[in-house]
C-alpha cells in the first residue's frame, strides 16, 4: 500500500491550528487514516484567515470522525493543491471544527467532516491542502 492507493474509508483528527498573524495567514494540520489503504498522513489546509480571538498556536483534541468522501475514493496523492476552507465556530456550522477540500474544478467536494468543539474562538482559514508527511497507521492511530 502506499501514497497512490484509493481509498474511501478516511478518517480525521485535528491536530495544530498555527497563525502568523502579520500576515493574516495561518494554517491548520490534521491527522487523516484509512484502513483500506493502511496508511495515515498529517495534511493541512493553508491560506488566509480570518475570525476572532484566534490563538496564534492551538492544540486540538477533538473525537476523531469518519471524513464524507464525495465522488469517489481517493488518495493521499490526491488531496495536494486542492483548494479548500476550514470553518470554525463560525455561523455556518456553530460548534464545529469543519474541514472542506474541493476537487480539481474548484467546485465539486472531494471531503469535509464534521467535528464537534467547544473552542470560543472562530475562523475560517481558506487556501490550499497539502500532505505534510506520510505516516504509519498504527502509530498515528489506536485501531
Amino acid at each position: 500500500m502506499g501514497v497512490d492507493t484509493k481509498a474511501s474509508d478516511w478518517f480525521m483528527a485535528a491536530h495544530r491550528l498555527k497563525v502568523n498573524p502579520g500576515a493574516s495567514s495561518g494554517s491548520l494540520s490534521f491527522k487523516i487514516g484509512s484502513r483500506v489503504a493502511n496508511e495515515a498522513a498529517l495534511i493541512g489546509c493553508a491560506g488566509a484567515i480570518s475570525g476572532s480571538g484566534i490563538p496564534n498556536e492551538f492544540f486540538f483534541s477533538l473525537d476523531t470522525v469518519n471524513m464524507n468522501i464525495f465522488g469517489g475514493a481517493f488518495s493521499l496523492r490526491d488531496i495536494k493543491g486542492h483548494i479548500g476552507d476550514v470553518h470554525h465556530n463560525t455561523s455556518i456550522v456553530p460548534g464545529e471544527l469543519n474541514p472542506t477540500a474541493r476537487r480539481s474544478n474548484g467546485v465539486a467536494v472531494m471531503f469535509n467532516a464534521a467535528m464537534a468543539s467547544s473552542e470560543t474562538f472562530d475562523f475560517i482559514i481558506s487556501g490550499q491542502w497539502m500532505v505534510k508527511a506520510v505516516l504509519k497507521l498504527g502509530d498515528t492511530f489506536i485501531l
